[in-house]
C-alpha cells in the first residue's frame, strides 16, 4: 500500500494520484487535518493525526471516513508502506 502524507490542501496533481492509487491510504498532518476529504475517493482510508486536530482546536471531524491516529500509530504506517510526502 501506499501512504501519502497531506499537510495542506490536495494541489491537483496530488488529488490525481490519489485518486488512480487504488492502494492509496490517506494521513493528514499539521494544517492538512483542514482538508476536505470530500475531494478524496470514498473507497480510500484516511487517517489524521490526534494531535494536529486537538492542536487545531478540531474535536470530532464531520462523518466517519475519518480514523484518528496517534504519532506511535504513524510511525507504524510509515514503517509498514511506501510513503509519497505531499507536506
Amino acid at each position: 500500500m501506499n501512504l501519502y502524507l497531506v499537510d495542506r490542501e490536495l494541489s491537483g496533481t496530488a488529488k490525481a494520484l490519489v485518486k488512480a492509487d487504488e492502494e492509496a491510504m490517506v494521513v493528514l498532518v499539521q494544517d492538512g487535518v483542514y482538508v476536505d476529504i470530500s475531494d478524496i475517493p470514498a473507497e480510500k482510508k484516511v487517517y489524521a493525526l490526534e494531535e494536529d486536530m486537538r492542536r487545531r482546536g478540531i474535536a470530532d471531524p464531520p462523518g466517519d471516513r475519518l480514523t484518528r491516529i496517534t504519532y506511535d500509530e504513524l510511525i507504524d504506517l510509515i514503517v509498514e508502506h511506501r510513503v509519497n510526502n505531499f507536506a
